[in-house]
């Protein structure tokens, strides 16, 4: 699961007075990529941040040669080093045999939302939620589903993606990891931001949030 997420769940579960949890959700930071081996759930090389330039150079090419607009009509995103897809592509790259194994479905590659459920599930779900895919420069903002012109565009196989999933819709059920018991149902998966906004009771029109920090943002519901 990783060692800082499981040291946070302890924390939180030993600071609840021994209450069981009857169920969990999960949030992440957006655009972070990371790339892992299917059959036993171990990474295939490090995470790549979402504040990562590495891949400017892929990203100038694809704008030179014209991209840039297909791009962003589909994803409603800029060409930028930022987004998950170069970042994808290069893990994929610099993993040994990775682009075949990809190919063959048996590396998966997403955001961290992705690797988070499929670790505490144990491997049974491999998906992601759909605000964390829409910032990958892979899916189709009006089909809610991975563009095969970006995938192919970008290098990223199909058979290596998560199944796209909304916010609420039930990312299946925990393996005990660490003080988390078993069968907790993962209700809901939400990007940092997003979460914060509801975490902090903008629930109605005209309520809105701001963030300062790393990256600064305005929200509203």
């Amino acid at each position: 699961l990783g060692q800082s997420v499981g040291t946070a769940v302890d924390r939180c579960l030993a600071a609840g007075g021994g209450v069981e949890p009857s169920d969990i959700a999960v949030t992440n930071q957006r655009e972070s990529a990371v790339v892992w081996h299917r059959a036993d759930g171990a990474p295939a090389g490090p995470v790549i941040g979402w504040q990562d330039s590495r891949t400017a150079a892929e990203c100038e090419r694809l704008i030179a040669d014209g991209h840039g607009q297909l791009i962003a009509e589909r994803t409603g995103l800029a060409v930028d080093p930022m987004f998950s897809a170069t970042k994808l592509r290069r893990l994929l790259e610099d993993a040994p045999g990775g682009l075949d194994a990809a190919q063959r479905g048996a590396l998966c590659a997403g955001t961290i939302d992705a690797w988070l459920v499929f670790r505490l599930t144990g491997g049974a779900v491999f998906a992601c939620e759909a605000g964390n895919a829409s910032r990958t420069q892979l899916m189709d903002l009006r089909a809610i589903t991975w563009d095969p012109e970006l995938l192919d565009l970008f290098g990223v196989p199909a058979a290596c993606l998560p199944e796209i999933r909304r916010s609420d819709g039930g990312f299946g059920v925990t393996v005990a990891v660490g003080s988390l018991p078993a069968s907790l149902p993962i209700a809901a998966v939400l990007a940092d931001s997003h979460a914060a906004l509801y975490g902090n009771g903008c629930f109605a029109p005209g309520a809105g949030k701001a963030t300062y920090g790393t990256g600064s943002s305005v929200m509203t519901p």
